[in-house]
């Protein structure tokens, strides 16, 4: 929804192609909730604003690589 600062929505990220978008679907911290480890793919949506908070579009998709 935004890559941790407010000021920097999601959707303006990917709207100017930019490079902390990239960056913003590639992190990752060590969480529970993280199971990137055992997925292929990630796919990602940004937040739509412009129509509201529960309207997302198609981010990207990326091939999971560990590093």
């Amino acid at each position: 929804m935004n890559a941790g600062d407010c000021k920097k929505p999601a959707w303006d990220l990917l709207l100017e192609d930019s490079t902390e978008w990239i960056s913003m679907n590639g992190w990752k911290t060590k969480h529970p909730n993280n199971n990137l480890n055992y997925s292929e793919y990630l796919i990602v949506f940004a937040q739509y604003y412009p129509y509201g908070p529960e309207y997302f579009i198609f981010g990207g998709m990326y091939k999971v690589e560990k590093i």
